[in-house]
């Protein structure tokens, strides 16, 4: 949908990054004016792309839910306490904001800030997937509070992702007689489906405590592949039934115990780890009215002893209604992660030997061609190493990817079985420099997307994200650019930074390059590189939004 009275659209020319003799043209997205940095996401058939913007610029400031005379450098305080902020002012309130939340150090009271935010391009404007997320007058707009996992799309008009919901203040006098103001929500991970201005909430099977739900794939029939909590494990009852006794909950209300539940560790390893999720398929309409859903169980038959939050999860879903994703099953004396097909009801193990365990599927074909990857360990190093399985003849290839040991995730394949992801470029210890790729099962080629472009190119793919039937690519890109303030402002400065982009095919061949400015650029910073590789690492893990 569009930005409303937040933002208007950004009518951004694509700008063409580089130059002929190129596999594939290269357009930065818009974004820039957004965040410092953003990440390719998903692109549909029609080329509607989908990109996360991490820690936005311009927050907006909700003057009810902070302090202003903590604030003793202000310009102008009467101006800031009517939300009329001199321009110095505004930063150090907003920048104060930030902080805070990036240490969640207002967990309960303070305003909150998302630090990743979905929007969709059709690469000329830039509009806000706003989700669940709402008006206040507080802002003046929307709140920008929940943090966004963007899913997918499809026909250009269906979005799919995952959000928490927005959130509420909520009034408590502690028997002290002191009055708080709470900022809280009932729950932290809601699948979603927008279609224009509208939303519809794939409402969990079991909501206590909030529940869980995602949305992570869309097919062409409009059937949603994504996870629905079953109810907390045995594990995580009695942490629920605390809360609701006025005895035993600590002095606040109910709101904040369950909240807190969700957000730390507490009693249990994480709220999401203790609770019960089975894989579903939800059916929508055009209008994005959930019709039917079906909800798919595990390989096995657990013991009903267990205490163990066991579950199942789709990541993606083929146009004839086949999803793929991850199961527990028994692995020893415990359980892990194992690739499994969703179809007609049931769950399908991929990979039968346990020696291979774990490992999960990230995407399907309409051709019946499965991609996943395999987790392992060199050392105390965890590797992961990608596979194909083709359902027609039950064959599982591994793939080596740029050479043995190199740390290969698929993200998505498409129609004409080509695949995409990213994969460890050299094999040196602790952190490794990345590279996008792309891989045509057809003839078992894997290629560095960055040897595709042409030999100017002043960037780094270091991710692709998605790849359309057309061969368009969404992926994510490393450059060195001036640092900016809260307001987007340049500072002095470089620092390494994420942009999204869109390649397209080209028909040529790539020229023949020497040692690059980039090879040289990566060289020289690559101790410096470490932290977007963490950035990096903490969005991939995102991708999957599921403990693989």
């Amino acid at each position: 949908m569009k930005l409303n009275r937040i933002t208007a659209l950004l009518m951004l020319s694509s700008l063409p990054l580089l130059a002929n003799s190129a596999s594939y043209e290269v357009v930065e997205l818009p974004g820039a004016s957004m965040s410092l940095n953003q990440f390719g996401s998903a692109i549909d058939e029609t080329g509607l792309v989908l990109t996360t913007a991490v820690r936005p610029f311009n927050p907006p400031i909700d003057l009810s839910l902070i302090d202003l005379s903590i604030f003793t450098m202000l310009n102008d305080p009467q101006g800031a306490a009517r939300g009329d902020f001199e321009e110095e002012d505004y930063k150090l309130i907003a920048t104060f904001l930030v902080a805070q939340n990036a240490n969640q150090q207002n967990s309960l009271f303070g305003q909150k800030l998302a630090t990743e935010l979905v929007y969709s391009s059709d690469g000329t404007s830039l509009n806000y997937v706003s989700g669940l997320d709402e008006i206040a007058d507080a802002t003046n707009g929307f709140s920008f509070a929940q943090r966004s996992l963007v899913g997918d799309s499809v026909n250009g008009t269906h979005i799919v992702g995952t959000m928490a919901g927005p959130f509420s203040k909520i009034p408590y006098t502690n028997s002290e007689g002191v009055e708080q103001v709470y900022n809280l929500n009932t729950f932290s991970s809601r699948g979603f489906v927008q279609v224009g201005n509208a939303v519809t909430q794939l409402v969990p099977e079991n909501t206590e405590a909030g529940g869980v739900s995602t949305a992570q794939a869309i097919n062409a029939g409009l059937q949603i592949a994504g996870s629905t909590s079953t109810g907390p494990a045995p594990v995580l009852v009695d942490v629920i039934a605390n809360c609701a006794d006025d005895e035993l909950r600590p002095d606040e209300p109910i709101e904040a115990c369950l909240y807190k539940l969700r957000i730390q560790s507490g009693n249990v390893d994480s709220f999401r780890n203790a609770t019960t999720e089975r894989a579903a398929v939800w059916q929508v309409d055009v209008n994005g009215a959930v019709i039917s859903k079906t909800i798919y169980g595990l390989v096995f038959e657990p013991q009903e002893e267990s205490r163990l939050a066991l579950s199942t999860s789709a990541i993606a879903i083929n146009d004839n209604g086949v999803a793929v994703g991850v199961s527990d099953a028994p692995f020893f004396n415990r359980t892990d992660d194992t690739a499994v097909i969703f179809e007609k009801g049931q769950t399908i193990r991929i990979i039968e030997d346990d020696a291979l365990m774990p490992n999960a599927a990230t995407g399907i074909n309409n051709n019946g061609l499965i991609v996943g990857f395999q987790r392992y360990l060199v050392g105390r190093d965890v590797r992961t190493k990608m596979f194909t399985f083709d359902r027609k003849t039950d064959v599982l290839t591994f793939v080596d990817g740029f050479f043995v040991n190199s740390s290969t995730i698929p993200r998505a394949i498409n129609n004409n079985n080509l695949v995409v992801g990213e994969a460890d470029r050299d094999a040196g210890i602790g952190l490794r420099q990345k590279s996008g790729f792309l891989y045509d099962i057809n003839t078992d080629t894997f290629s560095d997307l960055n040897s595709l472009l042409a030999c100017d190119a002043n960037f780094t793919i270091v991710a692709a994200d998605d790849i359309n039937d057309s061969g368009e690519i969404i992926a994510s890109a490393l450059v060195r650019r001036p640092a900016r303030n809260v307001k987007g402002e340049e500072t002095d400065g470089l620092v390494d930074t994420v942009i999204a982009v869109k390649l397209m095919p080209t028909g040529r061949q790539p020229s023949e390059c020497g040692p690059s400015e980039d090879d040289i650029f990566a060289i020289e910073r690559k101790g410096a590189g470490v932290g977007f590789l963490t950035l990096l690492g903490l969005f991939v893990i995102s991708v999957f939004r599921r403990r693989i």
